[in-house]
């Protein structure tokens, strides 16, 4: 499934989920803060570090990506990759397609074997 048809078929529920996970990413640091603030000022001083860190470099990120530019790369590699006979699977997949093959070839031995029973 694409980005673009991930975004389309998003319910409005979905949405507005989204809208308060983004919230509750936002706001949990503040109550970390207040949480963690009768411990050891170690923990709270990682996780304001932690936070800033964060928050700096999806700031960051957000200001040098162009989003519709990366869109349009990541479609035209996925549509110029799509029909490539000589794309070869690798890792997982390659292994899932080679256990396919052998439950297959295990069926028609089964079928083979049932047919010459009768």
């Amino acid at each position: 499934m694409t980005m673009r048809q991930q975004r389309e078929t998003m319910s409005g529920e979905q949405a507005q989920q989204m809208k308060m996970m983004q919230w509750m990413m936002m706001l949990m640091p503040l109550f970390f803060f207040f949480m963690f603030n009768k411990y050891s000022a170690g923990l709270n001083y990682y996780y304001f570090i932690s936070l800033l860190f964060s928050a700096l470099t999806m700031w960051f990120l957000r200001r040098t990506t162009d989003d519709k530019k990366l869109l349009a790369k990541l479609e035209a590699n996925y549509e110029a990759n799509k029909n490539n006979p000589n794309k070869k699977a690798s890792g997982l997949a390659a292994r899932l397609e080679a256990l396919q093959k052998q439950q297959e070839e295990l069926m028609k031995m089964r079928e083979a074997t049932r047919n010459n029973r009768k």
